[in-house]
């Protein structure tokens, strides 16, 4: 599993560890059913207390992110109602600044045009990113 932490990031690390999760997830790179590392793995890989690791698995549990079999592992789960969630939450992001750019003058194809580049392209380089970098770690878990 590739989960990347940066020391400079205001987030908790345990706040990382689930977005990254998740993003993992929306990517498609996780799948439903795919075994994640445990909680004491996780820790040795990151360098990071277990509990940090725990807290954060606690909480993508509870939003049915991942799943715990006990003495079997950790599992990614359904995850189609993050996806709904998040997608909701994306797109109000995005009328709130289309309203604000629109109430400050920026004219309709340049918003439309900074949209399709971003995401024609870097949406799509930085999957491919994480992607080959998955790849090319097969499962090793990085971090700055």
């Amino acid at each position: 599993m590739l989960i990347n932490l940066d020391q400079r990031d205001k987030r908790p690390i345990y706040q990382q560890i689930e977005d990254q999760i998740v993003r993992l997830c929306l990517l498609e790179i996780l799948k439903e059913g795919d075994s994640i590392p445990s909680v004491r793995q996780m820790a040795a890989d990151l360098s990071i207390n277990p509990n940090t690791v725990q807290k954060a698995y606690q909480e993508l549990e509870s939003k049915g992110v991942i799943v715990t079999v006990r003495g079997k592992g950790n599992f990614i789960g359904d995850i189609s109602a993050i996806r709904s969630v998040r997608e909701s939450q994306i797109l109000l992001n995005l009328h709130e600044t289309v309203s604000d750019a629109r109430k400050n003058g920026i004219q309709r194809e340049k918003v439309l045009s900074v949209v399709s580049e971003i995401y024609d392209e870097k949406e799509s380089l930085e999957k491919d990113h994480i992607i080959a970098s998955y790849d090319n770690e097969k499962g090793e878990i990085q971090h700055d």
